[in-house]
């Protein structure tokens, strides 16, 4: 029979005999094929393969011929030291950040239609305001004529009156906010620069579209830019937080800082916008303004790529209160979440068994803090967003607690008298309960309802309590959540069980070090954890 013959192996043998039988000895002594074979795992990274994932994580760049060379040289210690120091590392810790923060809004529309400017129909050129068409002229997408505006005697404009109960006036010429240096032509009705009306209305307000005296403002200030320009201060807010983000670390500052600082970042498109378009009520409602007049720098709207840091009101609580985090989050629920989530490691989550089953009447229940299977996230979220309460939802104002008191009793008597209620309680105070659990709330500030008396500090004191609460000592959840977010995002990985003494290590030392994230940030490049073949 033929084949290789393998002669009997007893079991004392062992598999090494066998082994040499199927791959004998070459003549060195070294087994056949030997170069075949994987090569033993490496249980550290080499000094220059380590320093590589250094540059790349602290900077985004590969490292350069001249930076190897230095750390043989000066020693890897230094070499990371340079890298912790330089502009580079910076950026990636706001990249770090905008993907907690989510601080991209340029998609957010801050501008009603009514502020819009657009081409009028049939005539080249001239702009107008479509949807105030109607209240200028009396029929819808009616714009003016294609001639040069004309004032009577008496500064009134003329105007023409056509058979079918339309008026039209003629078009001026203005240079916009947005181009100053050009000239363009508006209908004269929309052009009005009228600050107050002549029955007293701001027309930089929303009852500035009602009133026919007002208009787009001096240079249209307070209508909406023309093209993709509408974007601009949507843009501008984002980018404002991430200028905050890296002159904290620029500075090392303390991470606490990033969560507490009463100061923020303006360029020309904010300046202009809170100097004259805040109060106008768009999309979103950022009335009353987050920010004092007073203390914004003279910027013109034209100023894009200038910066300047403002101080704000004391209530301010660095980027939990940024106009881009309000807006990317624009409920109390939405703030309160993305903070337990993302600072806190305590997402609002069902129990794995699901929710229990409950009855119509529980169903019904307005107050989620007590209705059955909503508590359970219910319970803490709604005291947690209590913390943003004087923070306008679907925007950003603030609510200054001089002219927002808690409770107002203006508020509470129209909505019982049925006498008209101003829009000041309409829009923040409790004027019209549907539900009788809400009847005792009336005239009570929106955000104090179905709260407990424990929980009006929440209100009053703002999310900076709520920081103060998280971050007592290296037991809290802040800085524990704070070393793990960031561990795991330069690991690429979760931690494992294995690696919770480590964690607790990190902490401690994070508390103990005065919230210093740069060298919390240094700590895990030395770890075993991060020098270990992954």
């Amino acid at each position: 029979m033929g084949g290789i013959r393998i002669p009997a192996i007893s079991n004392s043998m062992g598999p090494w005999l066998l082994l040499l039988l199927l791959f004998p000895l070459g003549a060195s002594g070294e087994l056949q094929n030997e170069g075949l074979q994987c090569a033993p795992a490496q249980e550290e990274l080499s000094a220059k393969r380590l320093f590589r994932a250094w540059s790349l994580d602290t900077t985004g760049q590969l490292p350069t011929h001249d930076q190897l060379v230095a750390i043989e040289e000066a020693g890897l210690t230094e070499g990371l030291d340079a890298l912790l120091s330089s502009p580079g590392f910076a950026d990636q810790v706001v990249r770090f950040h905008r993907s907690l923060l989510w601080n991209n809004i340029s998609n957010i529309n801050l501008f009603s239609a009514n502020l819009s400017m657009q081409v009028a129909p049939g005539l080249s050129g001239i702009y107008y305001r479509r949807n105030r068409s109607s209240f200028y002229r009396g029929i819808a997408e009616t714009p003016c004529l294609d001639e040069p505006a004309t004032w009577n005697s008496t500064g009134e404009l003329n105007f023409v009156s056509n058979g079918n109960g339309t008026i039209q006036e003629g078009w001026v010429e203005v240079s916009p906010y947005w181009a100053p240096s050009t000239v363009i032509k508006v209908c004269a009705f929309d052009a009005q620069a009228t600050i107050v009306s002549p029955t007293g209305i701001e027309c930089s307000s929303r009852d500035g579209w009602n009133d026919a005296a007002c208009g787009c403002g001096p240079e249209l200030n307070y209508c909406r830019a023309i093209g993709s320009l509408n974007n601009r201060v949507a843009q501008s807010f984002g980018e404002s937080m991430d200028r905050s983000i890296k002159e904290w670390m620029d500075n090392d500052r303390s991470y606490l800082d990033l969560f507490r600082a009463k100061e923020m970042w303006v360029n020309g498109p904010m300046v202009h916008f809170f100097r004259h378009q805040s109060n106008l009520g768009g999309g979103v409602r950022m009335e009353p303004a987050p920010v004092l007049p007073s203390n914004l720098p003279d910027l013109h709207f034209s100023d894009l790529d200038t910066w300047v840091k403002i101080s704000t009101h004391d209530a301010h609580s660095g980027i939990l209160t940024h106009a881009a985090y309000l807006l990317r989050f624009q409920t109390d629920r939405a703030r309160a979440d993305r903070f337990y989530t993302n600072f806190l490691c305590q997402p609002f989550q069902p129990p794995e068994e699901g929710l229990p089953v409950t009855s119509e009447e529980d169903a019904l229940n307005p107050d989620l803090q007590n209705r059955p299977g909503c508590e359970y996230c219910h319970g803490l979220l709604e005291p947690a967003a209590a913390y943003w309460g004087r923070w306008t939802e679907t925007g950003g104002g603030f609510l200054n607690p001089l002219s927002f008191e808690a409770y107002d009793t203006d508020c509470f008597d129209c909505a019982l008298t049925g006498t008209p209620c101003s829009s000041h309680c309409k829009d923040h105070y409790i004027v019209a309960p549907t539900s009788p659990q809400e009847n005792e709330y009336v005239g009570w500030l929106k955000s104090y309802i179905f709260r407990d008396q424990t929980h009006y500090p929440h209100i009053e004191q703002g999310p900076e309590l709520l920081l103060l609460t998280s971050t007592v000592n290296e037991h809290n959840p802040f800085p524990a959540c704070s070393a793990r977010k960031l561990a795991e995002h330069i690991l690429r990985r979760e931690l494992v069980p294995e690696e919770e003494p480590w964690l607790d290590q990190l902490t401690q030392d994070f508390v103990m070090g005065g919230f210093d994230y740069k060298a919390l940030f240094k700590s895990i490049l030395v770890s075993d954890a991060y020098r270990r073949v992954r």
